[in-house]
């Protein structure tokens, strides 16, 4: 096969991997449902992929959103907004995939171990954006763990984009007003008052 045709190959066992884990969880799911659903074969999905665990966590190496540790010196503000917008996003183009997660952590299922390696640079950009906000004074709140404990529920928790119809062509806007909301209640969540 050409690299092109492989490439192919690759994104449809995927696809069919998202669709499979997604509606029948990682158990339910089988690497010959799998391969059904891609037109390929059993064989070829362990070829590209070595077994279901390593197809399992490739769907988020590819898709789960990078976060740069904080560095000082930064906005918090514009730090915080920029989260949010980069895992509504993900939410919207990724919903499969944030259900999966959602599902695997509600079991405490063994993969969760491996699925923190995704969320945690998250946690702890939002942590450092937090401490920068708090010492400059952007932000107020009594303690940090509850404030990261909040902010990190509200960026994770819901399972899915419904207050848009077609969350994924973000028609009418739609997701970029869930971002503007989701960012100004958190911030105000925060103590941040805008300059007048």
């Amino acid at each position: 096969m050409v690299p092109r045709e492989q490439s192919d190959v690759k994104e449809r066992i995927l696809d069919a991997a998202l669709t499979a884990f997604s509606e029948h969880g990682y158990d339910g799911a089988t690497i010959r449902q799998i391969a059904e659903h891609s037109s390929t074969n059993v064989a070829l999905v362990s070829y590209h992929f070595g077994g279901k665990e390593q197809l399992f966590f490739e769907m988020f190496e590819r898709n789960f959103p990078r976060f740069e540790p904080w560095s000082d010196g930064g906005n918090p503000v514009e730090a915080l907004r920029g989260i949010v917008d980069q895992m509504i996003r993900f939410k919207a183009e990724h919903s499969c995939l944030a259900n999966i997660m959602h599902h695997e952590a509600g079991m405490s299922t063994c993969r969760m171990q491996g699925l923190s390696g995704y969320a945690q640079p998250l946690w702890d950009r939002v942590k450092g954006c937090l401490q920068a906000g708090a010492e400059g004074r952007v932000f107020k709140f009594e303690r940090i763990e509850i404030a990261l404990f909040c902010v990190m529920s509200v960026l994770l928790m819901p399972k899915e984009l419904t207050v848009c119809p077609d969350s994924k062509s973000n028609t009418n806007g739609c997701i970029d007003h869930v971002i503007y909301s989701t960012s100004t209640f958190l911030l105000q969540g925060l103590g941040y008052l805008p300059e007048a």
